[in-house]
């Protein structure tokens, strides 16, 4: 484990999915389920059954409060059921909470994010290159964010160097 790339929250494996621990930029994401996940409650001063949501992405469950919460009606409305296996973009963003400036995680709608395609004329096309020649992003990765043509998909795909297996470290 490489805890000098780790974040704090990341370092003590929390319970709750984090911003720190999504895509950069976020992304969409399936509702599974709502539960009842055990953890220290600020307010109550002890261990709760606090109400979370489950992603199809991420093992850990995001924590839902009042405004999460109001987010998710606005969008799917008041039945639990009606979001349950709907898309949102999650996405990070630094909010006050209880007088501390955090990171904390936010949802829209995933219809509301239009993808930008990504070509050799793109300004980030040589930063796509490169992430990919040096192994730090893959295809599948930029497609995340970017709409990609199958002609963009073989040009990067071509960049993805390759391993040596006779390569001792």
């Amino acid at each position: 484990m490489n805890t000098k790339e780790m974040t704090w929250r990341q370092f003590m494996k929390t319970k709750f999915l984090h911003s720190s621990e999504i895509a950069k930029g976020g992304q969409n994401v399936t509702i599974v389920d709502f539960i009842y996940k055990e953890a220290f409650s600020k307010e109550a001063g002890k261990k709760e059954e606090l109400p979370s949501m489950v992603i199809k992405e991420y093992d850990k469950p995001i924590g839902m409060s009042n405004r999460k919460a109001s987010q998710i009606t606005q969008l799917f409305g008041d039945n639990l059921k009606d979001a349950i296996g709907k898309t949102v973009f999650l996405y990070g963003k630094n909010e006050k909470w209880f007088g501390v400036w955090d990171d904390v995680l936010t949802f829209k709608s995933a219809e509301e994010i239009k993808k930008e395609a990504l070509n050799s004329k793109h300004a980030k096309w040589k930063g796509a290159c490169d992430a990919i020649k040096s192994g730090k992003s893959t295809v599948e990765a930029i497609e995340k964010h970017y709409t990609l043509t199958e002609a963009v998909k073989t040009s990067l795909t071509k960049l993805i160097p390759e391993k040596d297996e006779n390569k001792t470290n």
